[in-house]
């Protein structure tokens, strides 16, 4: 469990049933303690599997301590949509990117990252999805997890509108 982003077991346990209300409420949590503004475009208006619930929620925080840690960003941008074919999760920020040598990895998008790339990357594949990470120096860091399914699943994605958080005044 990592307490300074807020998702713990009854958090991931409840995002079967609420994954939207879950990614919304570790979002406000996030932003406010951080002072990097949190913008939503889209959350999973039906049902998500729990074990995709959690693999979101997993990643999601990962991606977040990166951002914290390693950005220098002053806005993240989350859309997570889920239909009858599957889910996307995308997490954008506006920072530093990745640097330019950093791309000789062990990921099929080339960046090996660090631990928590490896985290984000093993709770989708733990769900037959895969994560890709791409940076463009000085242009900010895109992480896109995928799952697919077969069979219907209730209403797809709808766009929030939503914006969270406060500027921080970082550039």
């Amino acid at each position: 469990m990592n307490d300074t982003v807020g998702i713990g077991p009854a958090e991931a346990g409840a995002a079967a049933a609420g994954l939207a209300e879950e990614l919304r409420a570790c979002l406000d949590r996030w932003s406010a303690r951080t002072g990097i503004r949190a913008e939503t475009w889209a959350l999973p208006a039906g049902e998500v599997p729990p074990r995709v619930a959690r693999a979101v929620l997993t990643a999601l925080r990962e991606a977040l301590e990166n951002v914290e840690r390693h950005s220098g960003a002053a806005t993240v941008s989350v859309a997570v949509t889920a239909g009858d074919g599957g889910l996307r999760m995308t997490v954008s920020d506006d920072g530093r990117g990745l640097p330019s040598g950093s791309r000789s990895g062990s990921g099929s998008d080339g960046f090996a990252g660090g631990r928590g790339t490896a985290a984000m990357r093993a709770a989708f594949a733990e769900t037959g999805g895969t994560l890709t990470v791409h940076g463009v120096p000085d242009q900010g860091t895109t992480v896109t997890g995928v799952v697919r399914w077969s069979g219907p699943r209730r209403r797809s994605g709808r766009r929030s509108g939503r914006r969270f958080g406060r500027r921080s005044g970082r550039s």
